[in-house]
C-alpha cells in the first residue's frame, strides 16, 4: 500500500462507518434500533476486533507481497464456523466440513 499508510486507512474506515451508518438507518427506516446492553457490548467488541484485523491486514500489505498477505484472510470462513458453534450453538454439518476443507486446500495450493 504505497498510496496510504495503515493508520490513515483505518481512520478513513472509521470515519466512513460513522458517516454511512446513520444514512443506512435513515434510508432503510431503522430508526427504532433496539438493543440490549449485551448486544451493544458484543457489537463494540466486534468493531474492535474488526479494526485490529483490518489494521493488521493493511500493515501486512505494506510488508509482504499481496499474494502472501491475502492468504491471511482465507481462513475467515473457518473461524466464523468455529465461533458460530461456540457462541450460537450451530452444528457442523458434512457440507460445512467439505467447504472448510476446500478453503484449507486452496490456501495450501496458493501458498506454494
Amino acid at each position: 500500500m504505497r498510496y496510504i499508510n495503515p493508520a490513515a486507512a483505518q481512520l478513513v474506515y472509521g470515519i466512513s462507518a460513522v458517516v454511512l451508518t446513520p444514512i443506512y438507518l435513515f434510508v432503510f427506516n431503522k430508526t427504532e434500533a433496539k438493543m440490549q446492553w449485551q448486544g451493544a457490548v458484543f457489537a463494540g467488541l466486534a468493531y474492535v476486533v474488526a479494526a485490529i484485523a483490518s489494521f493488521a491486514y493493511s500493515y501486512a500489505l505494506t510488508t509482504r507481497p499481496v499474494s502472501e498477505a491475502v492468504l491471511w484472510t482465507a481462513p475467515y470462513p473457518m473461524l466464523t464456523c468455529l465461533l458460530a458453534m461456540v457462541f450460537f450453538g450451530e452444528s457442523m454439518t458434512a457440507m460445512k466440513l467439505v467447504g472448510l476443507a476446500f478453503v484449507l486446500i486452496g490456501v495450501v495450493i496458493v501458498s506454494q
